[in-house]
């Protein structure tokens, strides 16, 4: 499908449950990711009702975000993003919203034609699809390479044999328990890094991905992430892999646009077939 196409040229409405904190400030690094896809993105800002929000502007949420039954109730959505949140170090039954997002998550793997998940989402689709987090003791934290598997990267349509792009996280997946999944069927290995393990895993054929990392993020945001958790003393965070000691870091721009070019006309494929 080429990025002239008349499907990857009609909008694609997607809904985006965005639990980061200061949530608006956090905003436009989703919607740089979406812009740099080709399509004519439609965001649809969602908000969780057992979500306190205790970080975000409340009137900036009262205006920009609706609930998810609202939001179908407009019209439907294409698909559905669950970004990161601060609560990797919570079993999924020690978070609140986690009941409401769970039955949020299973309605759109049916009714619209792609899931994706961002850090933790990608751990809470992860849950959906059978696999467990891991807890790390020290954080997977900086910019990585990555091996992008032939056979996933395939399915998925990324391209190339390598990526670059940053983690910030706490928790992963096991690769020896992705991979006991992918000879199941279940799921598919797209790509992976060493020291930060597996970093994509579709399912559903591609429908439901789950990106470990953090596409989205610009080069500012790593260099401030490692400030705020020196200055905080952490002793479970080492300096950022791939960055100098003078804050010089690999360009991750083109292969996270590789990244969201993928997504978008995989969504788009779903949504001409449907």
């Amino acid at each position: 499908m080429s990025a002239a196409s008349p499907e990857l040229s009609r909008p694609l409405r997607v809904g985006i449950i965005n639990l980061m904190p200061r949530a608006q400030t956090y905003e436009p690094s989703l919607l740089g990711l979406l812009a740099s896809s080709g399509a004519q993105v439609v965001p649809v800002w969602l908000r969780l009702e057992t979500h306190a929000y205790s970080s975000t502007d409340p009137a900036h949420l009262a205006e920009h975000y609706v609930p998810y039954a609202r939001a179908l109730g407009m019209t439907s959505l294409d698909a559905l993003i669950v970004t990161g949140a601060p609560v990797e170090h919570l079993p999924l039954s020690q978070v609140r919203y986690w009941p409401e997002l769970r039955e949020i998550l299973g309605d759109a793997r049916r009714v619209t034609h792609g899931v994706l998940g961002i850090c933790w989402g990608a751990l809470a689709l992860g849950e959906l699809a059978g696999l467990e987090k891991t807890l790390h003791a020290r954080k997977v934290f900086g910019v990585f390479e990555h091996a992008v598997r032939g056979g996933g990267g395939s399915e998925f349509g990324l391209g190339g044999t390598s990526m670059v792009c940053p983690h910030s996280r706490f928790a992963g997946f096991s690769r020896d328990e992705v991979l006991r999944a992918e000879r199941a069927g279940d799921v598919r290995l797209v790509a992976e890094a060493a020291g930060a393990g597996p970093a994509i895993v579709t399912a559903a054929g591609g429908a439901v991905v789950m990106h470990l990392g953090h596409p989205e993020y610009a080069p500012a945001r790593v260099a401030y992430e490692w400030e705020r958790d020196r200055e905080a003393g952490r002793d479970d965070v080492d300096p950022p892999n791939g960055v100098t000691a003078s804050g010089q870091m690999p360009s991750w721009e083109a292969d996270s646009a590789a990244f969201a070019r993928a997504w978008a006309r995989g969504v788009c494929a779903r949504r001409a077939r449907a």
